[in-house]
């Protein structure tokens, strides 16, 4: 009886494990196109906001901006890991 509730734990988990790989990096992937496509239509969005005036500082504002959306989009897409 001793370790049986260790390799019982140890199985579960690798077969959950082996289940949802395949759903979680579709889901990312799905979800890095969306965000990527919400980015363009934001900075077209910002462009135009920009050329009719509207924006106070628009260099500084749009850097910061794609900053923040580096940022998303790095921990979306699980950049090195």
């Amino acid at each position: 009886m001793s370790g049986f509730f260790e390799k019982f734990n140890s199985e579960v988990v690798s077969k959950i494990e082996e289940m949802t790989k395949p759903l979680q990096s579709q889901l990312g992937q799905d979800m890095l196109s969306l965000l990527s496509a919400g980015i363009s239509v934001y900075i077209l969005w910002v462009g135009y906001q920009i050329l009719a005036g509207k924006r106070q500082t628009p260099l500084q504002d749009l850097v910061w901006d794609l900053s923040k959306f580096a940022i998303i989009l790095t921990f979306v897409s699980n950049a090195d890991g």
